[in-house]
This record gives C-alpha cells, structure tokens and sequence, in this order.
C-alpha cells in the first residue's frame, strides 16, 4: 500500500495545466465500466475541471483537487490498484475528486470517498473506494462569495 496525497497547495494554475489532456480508465468508472476516455477541459483558470467522456457524448463530469476543499487529504492504494494505472511514484498521482450540483435546496458536494487517481505519466485512471469515515461521498462545498 502507498499513501497518495492530492497535490499539497496544488494552485487553479497548475490544475490548468493538465487541460486537454486525454486520460483512460482501463477498467471504467465505477459503475459506468463502458466510460474508460475521457478529455479534461478547463474555465480560464478557476479550480474546477470538467472531465468530458469521449465514449458518451452526454456525460461530463465536473472535478477538483480534493486539497482545494479539505486539508491533509491523504488516501491509500493497494498494489493492485497502482499497477492498473502503472504508478509507481505517487509524485506522479493527480488526485481529483468528482462534484455534485444539487438544485433544491441549490448546494455542491464532493465525492472524497470515491478518489480518481490520473497517473500524468500514462495518462490511466482509476476511480477508488475509500474506507474511511473522514471521506464523505457528500462532502459540503462552502460557495462564499467576495466580500462575505
């Protein structure tokens, strides 16, 4: 087991960097196994990411770095789940976390117990289950505007 931290202090900048490039998920997002390309595109230079699926037209997912929400964000992969990606550096992990627009009440959460992890080397993916009660799958985005 390696622990994979998001990238400490990783700035809307750096995430920026990482527009346009094409990463595969060999085994499928969790429950969508036939969703395995996706584009990452991005909104001139804010922090969130939207992941475009190339095998379905429809489906976009809207992602950030889980340490632009929460502090010490620190997750474990097995063995198992580095090698389906070819990670064996974790300086080499992007870790992002999935969000979620809910309309009524109007509210945004993250999906920290269900991690992505994008090796930026191979530019293959794999979406984790994390076991730990810190990690909500509705972790609540605080969406404070200047000023307040």
């Amino acid at each position: 087991m390696t622990s994979t931290k998001s990238a400490k202090g990783m700035g809307d900048k750096e995430l920026q960097g990482y527009a346009g490039e094409i990463i595969t998920f060999p085994e499928g997002m969790i429950g969508f196994e036939n969703w395995r390309r996706f584009v990452i595109e991005s909104d001139n230079g804010q922090p969130i990411l939207r992941m475009v699926c190339l095998d379905d037209e429809d489906i976009c997912f809207l992602v950030t770095s889980p340490d632009c929400l929460i502090e010490g964000y620190d997750i474990q992969m097995s063995s198992r789940e580095q090698e389906a990606i070819g990670l064996s550096d974790a300086k080499d992990a992007l870790v992002l976390c999935t969000l979620t627009i809910r309309q009524e009440p109007l509210r945004i959460t993250a999906n920290l117990a269900g991690p992505i992890v994008v090796n930026v080397k191979t530019k293959l993916a794999k979406q984790l289950v994390i076991q730990d009660e810190r990690f909500s799958l509705h972790y609540p985005v605080s969406l404070e505007a200047e000023g307040e």
